[in-house]
């Protein structure tokens, strides 16, 4: 998790890595309510 400018952010990865093959990351910004 991640505040940014007071907005949470929640972020994950999978994958091998650059050199073994693709990597796939993704995030998401929820409202507060």
């Amino acid at each position: 998790m991640a505040l940014i400018q007071g907005q949470w952010a929640g972020f994950d990865e999978v994958g091998r890595g650059c050199l073994a093959g693709s990597v796939i990351a993704a995030a998401v910004i929820l409202p507060e309510n």
